[in-house]
């Protein structure tokens, strides 16, 4: 991932699907190969091509959408549109979307983060994106994405960055130099969402000034950090009615913060589990009847079957998530249901990805997991 203009990548034959060129920017159009697929006829009853998006039981096509606008306007700098693929010889929908697959380890190994193709619903390519793509649809268009990578990468320090590290001034005057001009803007809004609610709650501390290192903290635990207002907001708002009509529950609580915004948002039942006992006393006076605050280890606490959306911003180290991991899925069993997972900075998806979670959106703040149950026989 070099410079501004568009990378291009080669793919060779394989099988019946023909080689080609994939070219992946970051300006934002829609895919139109070249030569242009031809369209496969449908089964009799197959309706594929009219099902909404990315849409299933925990993730209806509402919800896909929201995410999916979400993830469209993202100008992230290490997130790529594919804006052409050009075959050998005329192939089908499925041979471009191939085609695609195929460049993406190259496409991760220069340092992309995240792949979006978006493609018109009611022409060929509409029904040949699916699972591990996560979509929604935006007007007449879907918008598919695939994560290449998690952590979410910063982008590499370049000869421009070396140059900003020494820039007279405060840290963060140096920081604020060090933003890309492409984030530059949600930066702003986030930082100015976070200080009207502090000053509103009439709190002196920033999130980044709010962590609390405790010498009894459980092994596995991650030092307490808030999360910011707006990330909160955001990933909240995707949660969809039904979920939300269950409890939300958020691992490392601290001050009450993301349920307060649940609160605001209609989430119907609130709770939390936080180690640190000042932090649980803070939320409890914050939130006061409205949520149910468990002091104590989030890897030795059973997972509520009546969870519906579960929130965590980097809670535990990556060595115990499959322990929490296994949490979750014993919930699971328990009670088979529809389940949302809302994960900030997350250093790995993949202890939940192998308990049958499947990624829905991907960005650079969070990360949405699902589980659908089991159809019914």
């Amino acid at each position: 991932m070099t410079g501004r203009g568009p990378t291009r990548i080669r793919v060779e034959a394989s099988g019946r699907a023909p080689g080609g060129w994939v070219e992946v920017g970051r300006r934002r159009a829609e895919l139109r190969p070249d030569p242009a697929p031809v369209a496969e006829p449908s089964p009799a009853g197959d309706r594929s091509a009219d099902r909404a998006a990315g849409a299933s039981p925990a993730w209806p096509a509402s919800a896909a959408t929201r995410a999916a606008a979400m993830r469209w306007q993202d100008r992230h700098p290490r997130i790529g549109t594919v804006v052409g693929v050009a075959l050998d010889r005329p192939g089908r929908p499925a041979d471009v979307r191939r085609a695609i697959e195929a460049a993406l380890p190259q496409l991760h190994a220069q340092g992309w983060c995240r792949i979006d193709v978006r493609v018109a619903a009611a022409g060929p390519l509409g029904a040949a994106f699916g699972a591990p793509w996560f979509g929604g649809t935006i007007g007449p268009d879907q918008v598919w994405s695939w994560a290449l990578r998690h952590p979410w990468l910063a982008p590499a320090r370049g000869s421009l960055d070396s140059v900003r590290t020494h820039l007279p001034g405060s840290r963060t005057a140096r920081r604020l130099a060090g933003i890309s001009p492409a984030v530059l803007p949600r930066t702003v809004a986030t930082l100015a969402e976070d200080r009207y609610w502090l000053v509103r709650e009439r709190r002196r501390s920033a999130p980044a000034a709010t962590r609390a290192v405790i010498a009894a903290a459980p092994p596995g635990t991650v030092h307490h950090a808030e999360s910011r207002y707006r990330t909160i907001r955001q990933a909240l708002a995707l949660v969809p009615a039904d979920a939300r009509a269950g409890t939300v529950l958020d691992v490392g609580s601290g001050s009450g913060r993301v349920l307060e915004v649940a609160r605001r948002l209609g989430f119907a039942t609130l709770s939390g589990i936080e180690h640190d006992p000042d932090l649980v006393a803070s939320s409890r006076h914050r939130l006061g009847r409205a949520a149910t605050i468990v002091q104590g280890d989030a890897l030795a606490e059973p997972i509520d079957p009546a969870v519906a959306t579960l929130f965590l911003n980097n809670p535990l180290q990556p060595e115990v998530l499959d322990r929490f991991a296994a949490l979750l899925r014993r919930s699971l069993d328990q009670r088979d249901r529809p389940l949302v997972l809302l994960y900030l900075n997350a250093p790995t998806l993949d202890p939940f990805l192998a308990i049958g979670l499947r990624v829905v959106h991907a960005g650079p703040l969070f990360a949405a997991l699902v589980h659908d149950p089991a159809p019914a026989p």
